[in-house]
């Protein structure tokens, strides 16, 4: 099982420079605005093309346009923040956003994609293959990659206390076929493909999940829970605050992230005292209890290793929403700007995307 990833159908990607500095950096090997002409000049006299030649002239001005139109939609886009990102190897990995930005990682670069139909913003995402899985977000939104290609999927989410379906903060996926996804009041199974409400007795107030194995799985929220083959169930106290990031063993041990960006260490699924220092922590991730890495607001990096927790050198000063380790030695973060950062094993460093 991976935790999350994928591909876009429709128009193809451009490649653009980081936007991890502090303001939006002009894109490279864009097509800039077309220039007036007023339409194709005509010559007159003997020397006056035909009508053929001023068809073909007419057809090139349009490809051109259409071509800068997509360019220039494309080059708004790569400045979108992003909120979560997923690698399905080492060389193969995407990216989702606000306003329903597509990022895809191969062949070493970032590319941006420009879906044939617009998407609503996204907010996390899983997957079960390069070309197969499910994005969630805003108002109950779903989104399903199939054979490539992203589609918005209909699926009946109830409205909470504003009059509209929640907005969905997490997804995960057991199977090709199987997994959960949860935000607000709202928690929903995929089983056989089909997304259905979770039963009565399950879980409300849902942030995080996380499923170690496909039949042993972690919710945090306005509390914890344990699922098993026999159902969900809640895990000792209260947490403190609202827990709006989970990463953890299937033991329940490990870390999360309440609303206020502090790191809550889980033992056994039981919420700990948070720890005195880091604020403002937006996303985390582990590759065992004891190594990992959490990032948040003002580019903010923090490292756990052995000796615990301690900030590290950010290359950036934009928010940093989202966060997935490969291994100890690579990993990727993405945030406002269109920010993405590459853990090499030595420094984190900002990249052409």
């Amino acid at each position: 099982m991976r935790t999350s990833w994928w591909r876009v159908g429709g128009l193809g990607g451009l490649v653009l420079v980081s936007g991890c500095g502090g303001g939006p950096v002009p894109p490279t090997g864009v097509p800039g605005p077309a220039e007036p002409t007023g339409g194709v000049v005509r010559a007159a006299g003997p020397s006056a093309p035909t009508v053929t030649a001023l068809a073909a002239a007419d057809q090139a001005a349009a490809v051109t346009a259409t071509a800068q139109t997509v360019a220039a939609a494309a080059a708004g886009r790569a400045h979108a923040q992003l909120n979560a990102v997923q690698l399905w190897s080492a060389t193969a990995g995407w990216a989702v956003g606000v306003g329903g930005v597509i990022r895809h990682y191969q062949a070493g670069q970032w590319t941006v994609g420009v879906p044939a139909v617009p998407l609503p913003t996204l907010n996390a995402l899983d997957l079960s293959g390069p070309d197969e899985g499910w994005a969630v977000g805003v108002q109950g939104a779903f989104v399903q990659l199939h054979a490539g290609v992203w589609t918005q999927v209909p699926v009946a989410v109830p409205v909470d206390g504003s009059g509209f379906p929640p907005n969905l903060t997490s997804v995960v996926l057991t199977g090709p076929e199987d997994g959960w996804a949860a935000g607000g009041a709202a928690l929903l199974h995929l089983h056989a493909g089909h997304w259905r409400l979770a039963p009565a007795d399950a879980p409300t107030g849902v942030a995080a999940l996380q499923f170690p194995a496909a039949t042993d799985g972690w919710a945090a929220g306005r509390a914890v829970w344990h699922a098993t083959g026999g159902g969900w169930q809640a895990v000792g106290d209260l947490p403190p605050a609202y827990l709006t990031a989970l990463a953890v063993t299937e033991r329940g041990d490990g870390w999360a992230l309440d609303r206020l960006g502090r790191l809550l260490p889980l033992i056994g699924g039981h919420p700990q005292a948070p720890l005195a220092g880091p604020q403002g922590l937006q996303a985390l991730a582990l590759t065992d209890p004891a190594a990992g890495w959490a990032v948040g607001t003002g580019g903010v990096i923090w490292r756990l290793t052995a000796g615990g927790w301690q900030a590290a050198a950010s290359p950036t000063t934009v928010n940093l929403t989202g966060i997935r380790l490969v291994s100890a030695h690579d990993g990727w973060a993405v945030g406002a700007q269109g920010c993405i950062l590459h853990w090499t094993g030595h420094a984190w460093t900002g990249v052409a995307h």
